[in-house]
């Protein structure tokens, strides 16, 4: 009785309406959610977590034309919409109907472009086998996005496993470092590629240049660990790891590496160690839970 009060008085308070649909979904019939949900864009028709929500409930309720309907009208009111734009692309997308869900990005980076926008667009055609066509928009957006991590990483990852081109693979990842030398994945990713083809002795180079440009990084510390692990280097890396333990004492990630990785008459020591230094760190938790079932 009291949000109906209130919606009679304040009827173009989204929130409101939000509330009373969720009320609506918990107690009420869809039949009774759906008309909340039309009334409530009705009175605030740039509401578009109205519109998302009426239109998810069409989707699951197996009625994707109404769905689509429903995305179409909140268009209407809501064309710049960036979260209206790929909830249509995502009912279609997973409806198998990928040329509307192509039409729908095509449009989409034309009317309300945005770094997601393009990432779509690139994961459709690199989901549907046109890695030629994903890394056209790739290095599209990498121009107009100079500085977003996930088009230099994608881009590489494309040029890699799916054209096997790996010298502009790892070109792709240096331009992404350049740009955005603070992603740990890129770095990541180059090492990994620099391993592969060359082995240890050029991916290690590469490691440490990550380390001098991200120092107390503690991710970059284990991918550095996790190399000459890999690599048969078990001494390097307990080298490493007594390093960058010095270097970042707090790390969750870390110290879990270290406890399950220890020599085992080491490992209750390191354990008190860890949960010391990382009161109630997840990552440490699971580690001496795992060391637990071990036993």
């Amino acid at each position: 009785a009291i949000l109906i009060f209130a919606l009679e008085k304040y009827p173009q308070k989204k929130r409101l309406w939000q509330q009373a649909a969720m009320l609506e979904k918990d107690h009420g019939t869809a039949v009774t959610l759906e008309a909340k949900l039309r009334e409530g864009v009705q009175h605030c028709p740039k509401a578009e977590i109205l519109w998302l929500m009426w239109a998810k409930e069409k989707w699951l309720g197996g009625d994707v034309p109404g769905a689509r309907e429903i995305l179409k009208n909140a268009f209407a009111t809501n064309s710049q919409s960036q979260q209206i734009w790929l909830a249509a692309v995502k009912l279609e997308w997973e409806n198998d109907e990928f040329e509307r869900a192509r039409l729908l990005l095509l449009k989409a980076r034309e009317g309300a472009p945005s770094e997601r926008v393009w990432l779509k667009s690139a994961l459709l055609e690199r989901e549907v086998g046109r890695p030629q066509e994903a890394l056209k928009l790739l290095e599209e957006a990498m121009k107009r996005y100079p500085a977003f991590s996930k088009f230099y990483l994608m881009a590489g990852q494309v040029l890699d496993e799916e054209l096997k081109e790996v010298v502009k693979a790892r070109n792709v990842y240096l331009a992404g470092i350049q740009a955005t030398p603070e992603c740990v994945p890129l770095w990541r990713s180059l090492i990994r590629l620099e391993e592969r083809v060359k082995g240890v002795i050029r991916a290690r180079p590469t490691g440490e240049q990550a380390r001098l440009r991200l120092p107390g990084n503690d991710l970059v510390w284990l991918e550095c660990i996790r190399l000459e692990r890999r690599s048969g280097h078990e001494k390097l890396a307990e080298s490493l790891m007594a390093k960058a333990l010095r270097e970042c004492p707090k790390s969750g990630a870390l110290w879990a590496e270290e406890l399950l990785t220890c020599a085992k008459p080491l490992q209750k020591s390191r354990s008190i160690d860890a949960l010391k230094a990382c009161t109630d760190d997840p990552l440490v938790l699971v580690a001496v839970a795992r060391l637990f079932e071990r036993g």
